[in-house]
């Protein structure tokens, strides 16, 4: 007899179906929220492996005339 009236009420069981629906979204959409900001951080605070480096092919200075030339 209750299973009967169970199955009649459509209308419960059909919103507890959507609220964890709901709830599994939220979830999914957390973890992927973490993920990218957790990637995005975790790239941000690494060191360079490598780093520039200037050359310069002549270095002239003029004390008279107070100029420096680099060619680089």
């Amino acid at each position: 007899m209750k299973l009967k009236k169970f199955y009649k009420n459509k209308r419960a069981f059909s919103a507890i179906i959507a609220a964890l629906i709901m709830m599994l979204l939220a979830v999914a959409a957390g973890v992927v929220v973490y993920a990218y900001v957790m990637g995005w951080i975790g790239g941000a605070q690494q060191n360079p492996t490598q780093t520039g480096k200037t050359k310069f092919d002549s270095i002239t200075a003029n004390a008279t005339a107070g100029t420096i030339s680099m060619y680089v």
